[in-house]
């Protein structure tokens, strides 16, 4: 750092007059100035304390949400009555009987049992008598109606319990052991044999006349046993150093299944650890943290159904899934144990993929089971039914749904269920290339789509009589949210809202309202009460942003539309100074984190400090570009995909073509261009500069990623395989292996305390910088800080870096 940045350092305040003169702004720029650097990066509260996790009562006539608590993060309850639309806080008293939890409900809609604080409790909606079913210190939960619905199935803890509502009488439905069954020899109850056995028995009367009575005595025992009503149930056998990862039981009570997978789960490597420097005590902590993408193994899982009344059991065999042993990764000599000649591409051995089981359901009719297998290397997704009246037969198995994707499944498209009280499955897909809703037909073996085009369904909810699903479409553009709806029978389509900007619905369990919180790219998120009805007006219920909020000439965005290199649509946000400028101006490209997330669209961004540095930026005199690169979310599938195999190249192309958007349209000068980002827009900053030297001026890297074989296994594996398997894919993608054509200057800033992208992924580059002995880069570290910044005062120190580098080099 030179001496002109180190004495910026100490004495500039970013909204005085002599940094304005300095950089050659005119009078009216100065007097908007109403904003600092300190004040944006301040505790969030300033802002708004915003409505969050809105429910409705069971009476569909008031809403209760949450907001945080002036300067701490505990939350109060507030309620809104349809009456009068007037926001009450709720009392702690209140909060613990008034506050509804999502139930389950009878088919007349009468009775709802719940849980409240890890207790079961019934509630009556035609009297509004609450009973609470139990007090104990053990957590219930999922607590649902059986067959009758005088009988209640509930978790507590690990195990499945049946409540009888009548009597008060709760009994184990099923009793699954993670152990061997015990052979006949193991029991104990049997008869030696052998011929010394049958010499001592024929030698001595003793002997003949204790046998006899241990038979008499374990027959009478048998007896009394089938008399009473407290035997437990005959155990079933999961198998030994087995570990039961879910289990369901139908309706009817006659069916149990079960997710079983191995007890320890299988890995190759060890958990790394993180230095936690300020603490209490004065002493270093060693935490232990995940470990790194390729050692993390999980453990094949497999289902289990089982009768509990003819005591049979049918294993679910997955080698009949389609293409389940079609191999989908190629390894390459150096890395596999093939003799084969170097560089060969090596097909993996065509056995059984492992795969991992979610969504496991049985219908309420209890003829079908449902569950979804998704392979480990993530490139296939079944749904599956098996049929309960064809049960043990291979033929009871239906493959409802497979798709193979060459890239990887979105995580988003995990969502399968049965529709209510009906035998078909309702799911998400990409199978048209967007994600869509489909609906399946076990007993048909048929598949209709329900929505569909070049949009993407998100927020999934079914109408109480299974006749309409609910959900959210960005039809109308891509970053608009709104509330849609169709009808199972018939497939119309309705549209329920128009608010624009970014919204999550919650529809009244009468479906004659939606909560909406509602925002947009100006404004923290707000409730609406938006009516289902045609013609009727949504009306805002809340407003909670600040005073000192309200009176700062916010930049407003453009929503812009920039064409790509190969014909595509890249959007974006833009952010323009408010007066001309005859010269060409300096511009900044901010870069989204998170790789898979939307940030240009037109609602209230999570990155909330990078809008207000924005504005900031622009009343300075800087233009500002936040583009959805490829990878983005809410564009498709191949837009999501484009990046398998080559992270941080086509995105680059995305930026590159960005960049020179902004000077044939928007008045920039190409040579004063910066870019910054944190995380995955902070390895993004680093490839840009490393990779592409002339793009930028000068970049700014927060908490980045420089080498994905130290990143997580869940996320990295998906894009890039794993560093076994596909070396190549990693180097081509890693920032660390460019790090020789760093030229412009760099800012890097990590919190030492990040167990997401470890400080040591910086540690590591910087030995690579100076090995390389580059110049004109900095480190800045945070003692305290995780991969989200908590603390004011370590948010000011990073941007305060951040707007000196854009300063001294743009």
């Amino acid at each position: 750092m030179n001496l002109r940045t180190s004495l910026l350092a100490g004495l500039m305040t970013l909204s005085s007059l002599s940094s304005d003169f300095r950089s050659g702004f005119s009078a009216t720029a100065i007097a908007q100035e109403a904003l600092s650097l300190e004040q944006i990066m301040s505790d969030p509260d300033w802002i708004a304390r915003s409505p969050e996790s809105p429910v409705w009562s069971r009476d569909s006539r008031t809403i209760f949400y949450q907001r945080k608590r002036e300067g701490n993060e505990i939350r109060d309850w507030y309620r809104i009555s349809l009456d009068d639309l007037k926001s009450r806080r709720v009392s702690p008293k209140e909060a613990v009987t008034a506050i509804p939890s999502r139930g389950n409900l009878t088919a007349d809609r009468t009775r709802e049992v719940t849980t409240r604080h890890g207790d079961l409790f019934l509630f009556n909606h035609e009297t509004g008598e609450t009973t609470q079913l139990t007090r104990t210190s053990a957590v219930e939960s999922s607590p649902v109606f059986l067959a009758g619905e005088d009988r209640i199935l509930f978790r507590r803890e690990q195990s499945l319990l049946i409540r009888d509502l009548t009597t008060g009488l709760e009994t184990e439905p099923v009793r699954i052991l993670t152990e061997d069954a015990p052979k006949p020899e193991d029991k104990g109850d049997q008869p030696l044999k052998g011929f010394l056995t049958e010499s001592e028995l024929e030698l001595f009367d003793y002997l003949r006349q204790q046998r006899t009575q241990r038979t008499l005595s374990d027959e009478e025992n048998k007896k009394r046993e089938k008399l009473l009503t407290t035997d437990v149930p005959e155990a079933f056998y999961a198998g030994k150093d087995r570990r039961i990862v879910d289990t369901e039981i139908s309706a009817n009570e006659r069916y149990a299944a079960i997710v079983v997978t191995a007890a320890k789960p299988a890995s190759d490597g060890r958990n790394d650890r993180m230095p936690v420097w300020v603490r209490e005590d004065a002493y270093v902590e060693n935490r232990e943290v995940r470990e790194l993408v390729g050692t993390e193994h999980e453990s094949p899982e497999n289902v289990v159904v089982f009768d509990t009344r003819t005591r049979k059991e049918f294993p679910i065999p997955f080698d009949q899934l389609p293409e389940i042993s079609t191999a989908r990764i190629s390894v390459k000599e150096g890395t596999s144990t093939s003799e084969s000649e170097p560089g060969k591409e090596v097909e993996q051995p065509q056995k059984p993929r492992p795969v991992s089981v979610s969504s496991l359901n049985f219908s309420k009719d209890s003829k079908w089971l449902l569950f979804q297998c998704f392979s480990h290397d993530n490139k296939d997704r079944w749904i599956v039914a098996v049929s309960m009246a064809q049960f043990g037969k291979p033929e009871a198995i239906k493959v409802l749904h497979h798709r193979y994707d060459e890239a990887w499944i979105n995580g988003s498209d995990r969502f399968a269920v049965f529709l209510g009280r009906t035998s078909s499955a309702c799911f998400l897909s990409e199978e048209s290339g967007y994600s869509h809703l489909y609906l399946a037909n076990p007993s048909k073996g048929t598949i209709r789509q329900l929505t569909e085009g070049a949009w993407e369904v998100s927020n999934v909810s079914i109408s109480h009589n299974d006749a309409r699903i609910y959900f959210t479409a960005n039809e109308s553009h891509p970053g608009e949210y709104e509330l849609q709806s169709v009808e199972v029978r018939s497939g119309e389509r309705s549209v329920h809202t128009s608010l624009g900007g970014l919204n999550d619905f919650e529809v009244s369990p009468d479906e004659t309202h939606a909560i909406a919180l509602h925002s947009t790219a100006l404004h923290p998120p707000e409730l609406w009460l938006v009516p289902l009805q045609e013609d009727a007006e949504p009306k805002q219920l809340t407003r909670t942003t600040t005073p000192a909020f309200r009176k700062i000439p916010w930049a407003t965005p453009e929503f812009v539309e920039i064409p790509s290199r190969h014909g595509l649509t890249i959007h974006a946000r833009l952010y323009q100074p408010a007066e001309p400028s005859e010269e060409p101006r300096p511009a900044v490209l901010f870069v989204h984190g998170a790789g898979y997330l939307q940030n240009a669209h037109k609602g209230w961004s999570q990155y909330f400090r990078e809008f207000m540095f924005h504005t900031l930026l622009t009343q300075r005199g800087f233009v500002v570009l936040d583009m959805d690169y490829r990878a983005s979310a809410g564009y498709g599938r191949d837009w999501r995909t484009a990046i398998y195999r080559q992270m941080g190249t086509p995105e680059l192309e995305d930026l590159e073509d960005g960049v020179e958007w902004l000077a044939a349209n928007q008045n920039v000068d190409r040579g004063r261009v910066g870019v910054y980002g944190g995380s995955y827009g902070g390895f993004l900053t680093l490839m840009a500069l490393f990779r592409k030297p002339d793009l930028f001026a000068c970049g700014a890297a927060l908490r980045p990623v420089t080498d994905w074989a130290h990143y997580n296994h869940g996320y990295t594996s998906n894009i890039l395989n794993t560093p076994e398997t596909d070396p190549e894919a990693y180097q081509n993608s890693s920032p660390i292996y460019f790090a020789d054509g760093l030229q412009k200057p760099l800012l890097i800033c990590h919190g030492m305390v990040d167990d997401n992208v470890f400080f040591k992924d910086t540690v590591r580059l910087t030995q690579r910088l100076i090995e390389l002995k580059k110049d004109r880069w900095n480190v800045a570290m945070y003692p305290v800080e995780p991969h989200g910044f908590r603390q004011p005062s370590s948010w000011y120190d990073e941007y305060r870096r951040i707007l000196e580098l854009f300063e001294e080099e743009l």
